[in-house]
Parts: structure tokens; sequence; C-alpha cells
């Protein structure tokens, strides 16, 4: 690995659509539209507080990045296995992730034949449409 995931430059690059969000959340919320009348105001609020909020979930989500970047290094240290970065493949975020570790595992040359793996725009709107079902394992105590 060069440097792992916890550095400055790393974080930054991972969250570069949450900067994205907040800037433009930022820039929605400076411009002058009381001068229009009240209801762009309205709109304009609401644009800028949503956009704030998904910039939020996305910074929030870099321990689960951090858990999922040490998960790819490890499937993929010794061989390369495509079908560990399909999942990362569906979102931009993701894809940054798999760019990160493909740099770490020295495989940067992989990520073209990788970006096969992402699946029309179509059909990942509609999976993001269907709700998904959600498994939580609990870990026995240790006995005594």
């Amino acid at each position: 690995m060069q440097s792992g995931i916890d550095t400055p430059k790393r974080y930054i690059y991972l969250n570069t659509y949450a900067f994205l969000l907040l800037l433009a959340a930022i820039s929605i919320g400076c411009l002058p539209l009381y001068k229009l009348g009240t209801w762009y105001v309205v709109a304009q609020v609401v644009v800028a507080f949503l956009l704030l909020s998904y910039a939020m979930k996305i910074f929030k989500q870099f321990q689960a990045k951090k858990r999922r970047y040490h998960k790819l290094i490890e499937i993929n240290q010794q061989e390369l296995v495509p079908e560990s970065f399909e999942e990362y493949m569906q979102a931009p975020c993701g894809r940054l992730l798999v760019r990160v570790v493909l740099d770490d595992i020295n495989h940067p040359e992989a990520y073209p034949a990788l970006k096969k793996l992402k699946a029309p725009l179509k059909q990942r709107i509609k999976m993001a449409c269907v709700p998904k079902k959600t498994v939580i394992y609990v870990a026995k105590p240790p006995e005594k």
C-alpha cells in the first residue's frame, strides 16, 4: 500500500462530490433571489438545504468508506477479483474508491476493464427506486 486512506489528500479526493454539493449549496444560498419574490426564496432555501443534506450524508460515510477500502484491499491484495468491485462501480463515490484501491494494489491499468461493470443509467435509476432489504448480523457475546 502506498499511503492508505487516512490522509488529507485521500479524504478530499474521496469526498469530491460532497465538496461539489457543498459548493453548489453555498452558491445557491448566496443568490439574491429575494429581489424576485418570496416563492423564489422558498425554492432557493429548499434546494440549498437538499444539496447541503446530501453533502453531509457523503461526509458522514467516510468511516464506511474506510471499512470498504480495507475489505477491497484484503480481497484483491494477492490477485485482482473484478467481481468484488461491481457494487462500487454503480455510484460516483464508489468509483473514486475503486481508483484509490487500484492505485494502492498497483493495478491502476485495470480501471477501464472494471468500468464495464457499471450498469447503464436506466438500470441504476431503477435499482435506486427499489427498496433494499437490510440484514443485520449480531455477533454472539463471548461465553464465560
